[in-house]
Parts: C-alpha cells; structure tokens; sequence
C-alpha cells in the first residue's frame, strides 16, 4: 500500500485498492526476480518497472482453464469490455480497477488467488501481490501461450527456457497492452 494509506500506481494498474499493495513502493520487486512488467508511471518518472516472481506457492490451487474464455469477453458484473481478467481458479471474467475493480472484489469474495489479464496475457497473484513470469514458470507456460493465441489467432514460437524477450520484460511501449 501507499504509505500515505491511498493507491499506489502499481494498484491503479492491477486493481488493488488501498490496504492491498506490498509496503510502500509502486513498482517495488518482488523477491523472485524474473522477468519485468511495466507500469504506468508519473508523466514526470516514466514508466515504474515491477519484477515479476519466478515461482509461486500460490498456483497449485488452480484448476488451469482449458477452454479460456475468449480475448473479447465482457465483464460478467458489469458488462465493460476493456482491461477484462479471468479467475485462473473457477473461470470468472471481470474488469480491472480502472473499471469496475470486479476482479480484485472477486479475489475478496472467493479466496481465488490468480488472474491472468486479456489486455497483455499477464498473471497476476493476489496473495503474493505480484506479476507471476508464465513463461518461467513451467506450469503457466501453456496458459501464456493459450492468452496470446486467444488475442492474436496465432501460436506463439518462444524458447522453453528463455524470457529475455517476453513481454513481460519489455518496456511498455514495446509490449502490447495493460498500460
């Protein structure tokens, strides 16, 4: 959280509303490494770079959509069609804070603690406050690439192992959505 108590421009992006954020710091990294999420900054500081966590405890839990629903669907609470995320958990899409916040109050309402968003085919877990790098996580690896067939029409041709260039890494001109 914003030390002040107020949303920090981590939580604007993701839909963390105060109380919610790691101690103080928009953009701070998290413990893991990995790769690297952009954030939308002050106009004066530019983009705010967060580390994304190689690893999370949290994933075991999710029962990994097969049939995710499509890069278009709308929020099921209100109906919004931008900045959409679904429950890795149950399947649920909903918006983002800069909407309606309905995913963050799902996480409230369900304990379900990752969301992956359409916009940028970013993960996000709720308990660990922070961007998960699916392409070094092996078990989110088909997810990523399940998001980014489902918003481009194509398949995606990366190395295993490698996510220098993923664009979780990239700066947030260079990488598709989510800004």
């Amino acid at each position: 959280m914003a030390m002040d108590g107020g949303v920090s421009a981590r939580d604007d992006r993701i839909g963390l509303g105060a109380g919610e954020s790691e101690g103080g710091k928009a953009g701070a990294a998290s413990d893991e490494g990995g790769g690297q999420q952009a954030l939308s900054g002050s106009p004066l500081e530019g983009p705010v770079w967060v580390e994304a966590r190689g690893s999370c405890a949290h994933i075991h839990d999710m029962a990994f959509l097969r049939d995710l629903p499509p890069f278009h669907a709308l929020c099921n609470q209100c109906g919004c069609a931008a900045d959409n995320w679904v429950c890795l958990t149950c399947g649920e899409v909903a918006c983002g804070r800069a909407e309606g916040a309905h995913m963050v109050k799902h996480f409230h309402a369900t304990g379900h603690p990752v969301a992956a968003g359409f916009r940028d085919s970013s993960v996000w877990c709720f308990q660990c406050d922070s961007y998960l790098d699916a392409l070094r996580i092996p078990s989110l690896r088909p997810l990523f690439h399940s998001l980014y067939r489902s918003k481009s029409g194509q398949y995606l041709d990366l190395p295993l192992h490698s996510h220098a260039h993923s664009p979780t890494s990239a700066p947030a001109s260079a990488a598709a959505p989510f800004s």
